[in-house]
């Protein structure tokens, strides 16, 4: 039987960190969460995703640090990029270095699992 794709929450609001794997939990969806862009690093060297939910605006590295080192590998999990700081302007800017979505944190509550679900398909 296949492997249940799996979803990485990187968040460092604890808050926001612990509701989007609740609403991702409840949808059904195989979720872990982490607090810094340093530890997802880690995470992704040895732990495959499907889809990565990365807040924009966070601690060394950004989520646009993260974006960088993921958009040059081939295998890459889809990413959803996600602020609620200088909301349009950074999101724009994540999806021209190469999100395929993005989400505002106001709309996530409504809209997270519908948004990774169509990346996961």
């Amino acid at each position: 039987m296949p492997e249940t794709p799996r979803v990485l929450v990187i968040d460092d609001d604890r808050q926001i960190l612990r509701l989007f794997k609740r609403i991702l939990s409840n949808g059904g969806v195989s979720v872990v969460g982490v607090e810094s862009g340093r530890r997802a690093m880690d995470l992704l060297g040895s732990e495959e995703f499907k889809v990565i939910v990365l807040d924009m605006d966070m601690p060394e590295p950004d989520g646009f640090g993260v974006l960088r080192v993921l958009r040059t590998d081939r295998q890459r999990p889809r990413i959803l990029a996600v602020s609620g700081y200088m909301q349009g302007q950074l999101l724009d800017a994540a999806a021209f270095l190469g999100a395929d979505a993005t989400l505002g944190k106001a709309d996530a509550p409504k809209l997270l699992l519908s948004a990774v679900n169509d990346l996961m398909r």
